[in-house]
């Protein structure tokens, strides 16, 4: 047919296939029982995926991961490869079997324990030697690791593999030979039934970014003081030091102290600080210098007032505490924020001859003995705290003494039948609302009788009013011959 002329004799044809190990089977072909070669079909190569049917070793790579210094609140995710590097069943390196991904991901949450992961399953179905690689890269700033580094002594077969002005990279090796068990179809790693895969373990440890504090450079002023009581072209100098209350941080005996130079290498521990204030109610900062922190964690320090001025108190106290937090990100670098401000409140002290308070109290009007009465104090427009005792003199001046800087007023629970009247003095003479220090408190008797245009009650009114001014002239003289202002 076409020209072509075809030999229908019957033959015979014997193919023989053979195993190379390779994940191939190698075909020769005999024809009629001789070798045959003239160029038609030679040598079959057949791919299988298991040529033996032995059973496949299907384990998980695992990678384990502990982690030294990293600060608390910091949730670290580490990333592993992997990558074939040889095989004595594969020709080709593209062919050598890999788990089901190249990658894995390790969260750390806690200092000192392992965390797992793995690359999933290798599914290896040939007998052979295989190497593979796992590594790890740890990246650089300015030429140097930035946040971590891996502890080789803890980290048992890794080692430097690579490294670039932008990356460390380390690896360990995992080298293994898989044989067939001679009793049945079942394939070993390294000739023992139990055995797995190679574990890896790796420790990393974090490489903060060391990193200055400045007290004069941070927003808002971590240390401030204010007076009260200073006055006008007045100054007063303060004095402060600074201690080391312990911290958090693991190995770590001592906290940073202040420095008073930006060079590290030159500098000297600021243990004190000086301020001169020479405006009152207004806060001034307490300069430290810097702290220069190495590792994050919380520092725990006190300051202390020390040798106030006479006539000075601090408040609430001239100890105060105070914590810096140091904290870390993933990359190494640290920032510092302190948990509460401090604010030193410091109070000029008044003796009884400066500021005390002192008043005259009369009765108009009223037929009987005068009833019971009362008033709130106020401090700075506020009600003071405390109320301080009032002492009734041979005289019956109501005097308060030892009274903490302020401006200090009385307003009066004003009696049933009574109209309370201010008789103030001074700077505070026309205030009719309330009484000031050196003033005459009237309570004048206006009985409820239906008819208050009586005007005998307003002439009773008149009259004590009269008789108050008459005793602020003579408070007002005793008190310029006893000194008292």
């Amino acid at each position: 047919m076409n020209g072509i002329k075809y030999n229908t004799e019957p033959r015979k044809i014997h193919i023989h296939a053979q195993d190379n190990g390779k994940g191939e089977i190698i075909s020769t072909i005999y024809l009629d029982g001789e070798y045959y070669d003239q160029g038609l079909v030679v040598n079959l190569v057949f791919k299988v995926v298991n040529p033996l049917g032995w059973d496949p070793i299907e384990d998980p790579v695992p990678v384990w991961k502990k982690t030294t210094g990293k600060p608390s609140e910091l949730e670290m995710v580490f990333e592993f490869e992997i990558e074939p590097i040889s095989s004595s069943a594969y020709s080709e390196l593209e062919k050598i079997p890999l788990p089901d991904s190249t990658t894995a991901k390790v969260t750390v949450t806690k200092n000192g324990e392992y965390f797992g992961s793995s690359f999933g399953k290798l599914n290896i179905d040939r007998t052979g030697t295989y190497k593979y690689k796992v590594s790890e890269k740890l990246y650089k700033e300015d030429g140097k690791l930035a946040g971590w580094d891996i502890i080789l002594a803890d980290s048992p077969g890794w080692e430097l593999d690579e490294e670039t002005t932008e990356y460390v990279k380390y690896s360990k090796i995992i080298e293994f030979t898989v044989s067939k068990d001679s009793d049945s179809d079942k394939l070993y790693i390294n000739g023992d039934p139990d055995k797995l895969l190679d574990v890896f373990y790796l420790h990393n440890i974090y490489l903060p970014i060391e990193t200055d504090w400045s007290t004069e450079d941070t927003e808002p002023v971590p240390f401030t003081k204010k007076t009260l009581g200073l006055a006008e072209g007045e100054t007063a100098t303060f004095i402060y030091r600074i201690y080391d209350l312990g911290n958090d941080v693991e190995g770590l005996d001592h906290n940073p102290m202040p420095l008073s130079s930006s060079i590290v290498e030159e500098d000297e521990e600021m243990k004190y600080s000086f301020v001169t204030i020479t405006e009152d109610n207004k806060e001034e900062a307490i300069g430290f210098g810097r702290f220069h922190f190495k590792y994050p964690g919380e520092y725990r320090y006190a300051i202390e007032e020390l040798d106030l001025p006479e006539k000075w108190e601090a408040q609430p106290s001239s100890k105060q505490e105070f914590v810096l937090r140091v904290t870390g990100d993933e990359t190494g670098h640290l920032s510092v924020e302190i948990v509460d401000p401090v604010v030193f409140t410091n109070v000029k002290k008044i003796n009884h001859t400066d500021q005390e308070f002192v008043f005259k109290k009369i009765w108009t009007g009223y037929p009987g003995d005068p009833p019971a009465f009362s008033w709130t104090l106020y401090r700075d427009g506020e009600v003071a705290d405390p109320q301080h005792q009032f002492i009734i003199d041979e005289d019956g001046n109501y005097h308060a003494y030892d009274m903490r800087y302020g401006d200090y007023y009385l307003i009066e629970n004003v009696p049933q039948d009574f109209q309370a009247v201010y008789h103030n003095i001074g700077q505070y003479a026309d205030i009719t609302d309330r009484l000031y220090s050196g003033g005459v408190l009237e309570n004048v008797y206006l009985p409820d009788t239906g008819d208050r245009d009586n005007p005998v009650k307003w002439m009773m009114l008149f009259g004590g009013s009269v008789l108050a001014i008459a005793l602020l002239v003579i408070v007002t003289k005793r008190k310029q011959k006893t000194g008292k202002k």
